[in-house]
C-alpha cells in the first residue's frame, strides 16, 4: 500500500500502475477514511474502468478522456453523471499518484451552471400545490417556501435544533451539505408563518412518551428518507396540475422552491448577504472579509421577506395558514 508520503522510487512504482490498479489503492484508503461519498465513486470509477481499467495511467491522453465523455452522452448518460465519472477520476489520480498529470489537462465536460435549473414556482402554483398536499407535506412546504431550508434539512430537524423560544432554527454541520465543507452550523431566523406551524405541530414530551424528537413526522414516524417526500410531492404537483420532473417541459421538482425563495428574497429588497447567510451559502469577494451579519440582521431579513411573501400570497393564503396549522 501507498501513502501521501511516498518516496521517489514509490512513485515510480505507481507510474507502472493500470487504472484499475490505482482505482483499488483509491477505494481502499477512501474506505477507511469513512468516505462519505463512496459508493457514488466506486460507481463512477467501475463505468470508466470498463474502458479504461487495463491501460496505464500515464498512458491516458486528454483526446481518449474527451472522446469517452462524447460516448457515454451518445449512450444516453446525462452530462452530470459523466462529469462525476470524470470528477472522481481526476480525484483518484490526483490523490493516489501526484506525479501524474493527465487528468490536470482536461477540463470538466460539466460547463459550471450547465446542470443548474431556473424554474421557479408562481404564487398561484405553490397555492394550488398546498390545497393538494397532504397534511405532513403542507408543513413542509411551508417551512421550505418561508426559509429556503432543503429537503434533507426539514426532514432531519430536530425539537433541539429549535430555540424554546421559536425564534431560531440552528442546524448543525452534519446535516447541512455546506456543513461537510466548512463544518459550520447554519442559522435560520423562524418567520410567522413557520412559528404557526411549530405550534402546530407543539412539541412532543420526548422522554415521557418515547416519541421522536424529530420535527416533521409522517404518522408518528421520523421521515427517514427522501423517497416519501418526493412521492408525496409528486402526487400533489399531479393533482394541481403542475407539470412535475426534470425531464417534463417546464416541469418542477422539490429544489425548485430554494430557487423561488432566493428569487422573492431579492424581489423583497433582502440584501445579498443576508439572503445568502440565510440560505447557507457563502459570501463571496470581499464581502466574507468585511460582512458579518448577526442574529438581528438575518431576522430583520426574514421579517421583511416574509412580509413580502404574505402579500404576494394574498390574504387567501393566511386564512389558509390558519386553516392548515391552526
Amino acid at each position: 500500500m501507498v501513502d501521501e508520503g511516498s518516496s521517489a522510487e514509490d512513485i515510480d512504482a505507481q507510474r507502472h500502475w493500470t487504472f484499475q490498479n490505482l482505482t483499488d489503492w483509491f477505494l481502499e484508503n477512501k474506505k477507511s477514511d469513512e468516505f462519505r461519498s463512496y459508493d457514488r465513486a466506486e460507481g463512477a470509477l467501475n463505468k470508466f474502468n470498463e474502458v479504461f481499467g487495463s491501460r496505464l495511467v500515464r498512458s491516458i491522453k486528454p483526446l481518449e478522456i474527451e472522446k469517452y465523455q462524447k460516448d457515454r452522452i451518445e449512450v444516453g448518460r446525462k452530462r452530470a453523471t459523466v462529469d462525476y465519472e470524470i470528477t472522481y477520476a481526476k480525484q483518484a489520480v490526483k490523490v493516489g499518484v501526484k506525479a501524474f498529470k493527465a487528468f490536470n489537462r482536461i477540463k470538466k465536460l460539466l460547463v459550471t451552471g450547465t446542470n443548474a435549473r431556473d424554474r421557479k414556482f408562481s404564487a398561484n402554483e405553490f397555492i394550488k400545490l398546498l390545497d393538494k398536499a397532504p397534511e405532513h407535506l403542507r408543513h413542509v412546504l411551508i417551512v421550505a417556501i418561508n426559509t429556503g431550508m432543503r429537503k434533507g434539512e426539514i426532514r432531519k430537524l430536530k425539537w433541539s435544533m429549535v430555540d424554546p423560544d421559536l425564534k431560531f432554527f440552528r442546524l448543525p454541520a452534519e446535516i447541512i451539505k455546506e456543513g461537510r465543507k466548512t463544518t459550520k452550523p447554519k442559522v435560520i431566523p423562524v418567520s410567522n408563518n413557520v412559528r404557526r406551524v411549530l405550534v402546530a405541530l407543539r412539541r412532543p414530551q420526548v422522554v415521557k412518551t418515547g416519541r421522536t424528537d424529530h420535527v416533521f413526522t409522517y404518522r408518528g414516524e421520523p421521515i427517514k428518507s427522501s423517497g416519501g417526500l418526493r412521492r408525496s410531492f409528486k402526487k400533489a404537483c399531479e393533482d394541481a396540475k403542475i407539470p412535475y420532473g426534470a425531464k417534463v417541459k417546464n416541469g418542477v421538482q422539490f429544489r425548485d422552491i430554494r430557487t423561488t425563495v432566493k428569487t422573492w428574497m431579492l424581489n423583497a429588497g433582502v440584501r445579498g448577504a443576508y439572503r445568502d447567510t440565510i440560505l447557507g451559502h457563502s459570501l463571496k469577494g470581499m464581502d466574507k472579509y468585511y460582512i458579518k451579519p448577526d442574529e438581528t440582521n438575518i431576522a430583520g431579513a426574514m421579517t421583511l421577506y416574509t412580509d413580502w411573501l404574505n402579500a404576494q400570497l394574498g390574504d387567501e393564503f393566511g386564512q389558509r395558514l390558519v386553516n392548515m396549522v391552526g
